[in-house]
């Protein structure tokens, strides 16, 4: 985010961001995982990495399981948990 101006940027700004430009938020952060925080807001999806040794290889291989099993419809405003060897999708409101 850095490169865009958006380092330090609070998450309501990313993930409007991401909802204008029909992105995922892709992240390590757990509070972005958390479906609570956002009840009836709206957001694009959110894919959180939660793996033991999350070097950016893992993580790239962990995103590329995600995408081969899980159709792009089904990750829209739902926040996916990326573990090892289990993907966890849970629904928006």
């Amino acid at each position: 985010m850095r490169d865009i101006g958006l380092d330090e940027a609070d998450d309501d700004a990313l993930i409007a961001l991401a909802l204008r430009e029909g992105r995922f938020i892709i992240t390590h952060d757990k509070d972005f995982g958390n479906i609570l925080t956002y009840p009836q807001r709206r957001h694009g999806g959110v894919i959180l990495i939660r793996l033991r040794l999350p070097t950016p290889k893992n993580a790239c291989a962990a995103i590329r399981n995600l995408l081969a099993a899980v159709p792009e419809s089904k990750l829209y405003g739902n926040v996916a948990v990326l573990e090892e060897g289990r993907i966890r999708i849970s629904r928006g409101r």
